[in-house]
């Protein structure tokens, strides 16, 4: 298992405090992949599509791309075509519901994959080294 921590990249990382206009790319890319993540590994496709109704799709398969996870980018966009769902049927519940045992399949490979982006983050955040006030030891 990747000592990647979401929570630790959140609070070392991301400035919160700061609109995405005011964050930096590689900010942004963090965060767009974080939340990802974690929609992801917290209720599978059905969640990620219920929080975000489909609105982020092209921003995190595009981060994706740019660190490496070609793969996961795939079972993005294997998701995207198995829901077929315009946003307002992602925000749905009765959809949710359906959403979830339809895409099974497609998040037990995401969660196989989880690994590489873990990895290929790291990576990025050892090439762009924190834009925040280290944490007093």
């Amino acid at each position: 298992m990747s000592s990647f921590d979401n929570e630790t990249v959140r609070t070392r990382y991301l400035d919160t405090s700061r609109s995405q206009i005011m964050r930096s790319d590689a900010e942004n890319l963090l965060c767009c992949l974080v939340e990802f993540e974690s929609d992801v590994s917290n209720g599978g496709f059905a969640q990620y599509f219920h929080n975000k109704g489909g609105d982020e799709v092209e921003a995190v398969s595009a981060s994706l791309v740019k660190i490496g996870c070609l793969s996961i980018a795939g079972t993005l966009a294997t998701a995207c075509k198995v829901a077929e769902l315009s946003p307002d049927e992602q925000k749905n519940n009765r959809r949710f519901l359906f959403l979830s045992e339809k895409l099974n399949s497609v998040d037990d490979t995401f969660y196989k994959q989880r690994e590489e982006l873990y990895t290929k983050l790291q990576a990025y955040l050892e090439k762009y080294p924190s834009p925040k006030v280290p944490e007093s030891e």
